[in-house]
């Protein structure tokens, strides 16, 4: 009976979801899209990637996982638990995102090894703009690397809504190599082109999933004036009645 039922079961796989608990496993991970981060961009150009990272990227109905492995020189390494887009010289991993394909813009989420975020938008130009979105991170720090897992909430992002959407994307970790910053990429960067996003071949793919509309609140002054006038009218019989009569005057709106 037993020896019927064992071949049967092998038939049988179920998809492995993500643990989101700041520890990267490749059990967990096998069913996700998987990347690398092999440059070196900072201070050499384009050089083999000092320390080894692997990423991965699941989509969970409409939230996206992203998970870290980032080996590295532990005693080098630089970290503590900060205020958010306050990391200052940590090391760290981010991930970037061209949600509408036209490399526009490129939203950038990133944490250090004790899961401080930091979040930003780049522009075409290169320059950096403001960018607040709401994601979880996880980290945590073995012998000889740190794991950080990201949260993101795919309807916060802001896309045209498709069946199937097809992003573009870039990975990339700061560290520390014999006390030098070193800055790494997941592809060929060329310095001549400001425009980053538009440079990765790396594309990650997702699934129905819809995206939030955003209603923007205006706050406003709402200034207004109300008179009571005293007015005398006769009733049926001819008897002299005071009354009130309620009217605006003036009003005025004023948005700051």
């Amino acid at each position: 009976m037993f020896k019927i039922l064992l071949p049967l079961c092998s038939f049988f796989v179920i998809a492995q979801q993500p643990v989101f608990d700041g520890i990267v496993s490749a059990e967990e991970w096998q069913d996700a899209q998987q990347f690398s981060i092999p440059y070196e961009i900072e201070p050499s150009d384009n050089g083999p990637a000092h320390y080894k990272t692997e990423v991965f990227v699941h989509q969970v109905g409409n939230d996206l996982f992203v998970g870290f492995l980032a080996f590295a020189n532990m005693n080098e390494l630089r970290s503590s638990i900060r205020s958010r887009d306050q990391i200052g010289g940590d090391d760290n991993v981010a991930i970037g995102i061209d949600t509408y394909g036209d490399g526009r813009n490129m939203i950038v989420l990133g944490s250090n090894p004790d899961g401080s975020q930091f979040d930003l938008k780049i522009l075409p130009n290169g320059n950096n703009d403001e960018y607040n979105l709401f994601f979880e991170t996880k980290a945590s720090k073995h012998d000889n690397a740190y794991h950080v897992e990201f949260k993101i909430p795919i309807s916060g992002l802001q896309f045209t809504p498709a069946e199937t959407l097809e992003w573009a994307v870039v990975f990339g970790r700061s560290g520390y190599a014999n006390n030098t910053r070193i800055q790494m990429i997941n592809f060929a960067y060329d310095r001549s082109n400001p425009c980053v996003v538009c440079q990765t071949p790396d594309r990650i793919t997702l699934h129905n999933v819809t995206s939030n509309k955003r209603i923007n609140l205006l706050p406003y002054v709402f200034l207004g004036q109300v008179v009571i006038r005293k007015m005398v009218v006769f009733n049926n019989k001819n008897q002299k009645v005071q009354s009130d009569s309620v009217g605006f005057l003036t009003c005025q709106v004023i948005r700051p």
